[in-house]
């Protein structure tokens, strides 16, 4: 009976340190990403409540901005996505996390993995003849890393802020902007939840007066 007893205690030992342990939500109050072009790459640097990344993007990520301003250019009236995103070993650095160390961007099991992405979008002016234009967005990412061998920990990352696009007239088009720089900035503003969230919390304060209601009316 010991012998049986043992092993169950093992197998349940090993299920639950496999389980990945999941953390509260990360809320990033400042930092940002920087373009330097001509691909995808750049550098990037998140701060939240005991958290910091610092990192390089590599090239293999998706810059919509660049890639609707390249080909074709941009144009008054053209709108600009501003989704930017990387995952996995194209975020390659450090991350700090309640003091603790952590690489991240390689194949390493001792490694851990961040992904990022940014959304948002704006529109070129019809009268606009260059220079810096600006527009709000959101941030989502996750940051993975290993605890023990058999266990990671997940973090939930979000954010919000501000987007400035620098663009240059296109010589060889009148008319048209090339993209010359374009820079995420971070700001200590909570993002406004999505419809589906607030959905749900107006679903749930529709119910709690639904059942006020009822217990009135039962009195």
């Amino acid at each position: 009976m010991r012998t049986i007893a043992s092993m169950v205690v093992g197998a349940l030992v090993l299920l639950f340190s496999a389980v990945p342990a999941h953390a509260d939500a990360i809320h990033i109050t400042s930092g940002g990403w920087t373009w330097t072009g001509p691909a995808a790459s750049g550098d990037v640097t998140l701060n939240g409540e005991g958290f910091t990344a610092t990192a390089r993007t590599g090239p293999l990520g998706v810059f919509w901005p660049y890639m609707t301003c390249f080909d074709p250019v941009c144009g008054p009236g053209t709108t600009v996505r501003l989704d930017a995103g990387w995952s996995g070993l194209d975020v390659s650095g450090t991350v700090t996390i309640d003091g603790t160390t952590v690489r991240v961007g390689s194949l390493d099991p001792a490694f851990g993995t961040l992904n990022t992405q940014w959304f948002g979008s704006l529109t070129i002016p019809l009268s606009f003849s260059g220079g810096s234009l600006t527009a709000p967005i959101t941030f989502a990412g996750e940051f993975i890393h290993p605890v023990t061998p058999m266990a990671t920990s997940r973090h939930r990352l979000f954010g919000a802020g501000t987007a400035t696009l620098t663009f240059v007239p296109y010589q060889a088009f009148p008319g048209a902007f090339l993209l010359e720089g374009a820079e995420y900035e971070f700001s200590d503003v909570a993002p406004t939840p999505e419809p589906g969230s607030v959905l749900l919390i107006g679903t749930g304060l529709a119910g709690v007066l639904a059942a006020r209601r009822r217990r009135r009316a039962q009195a």
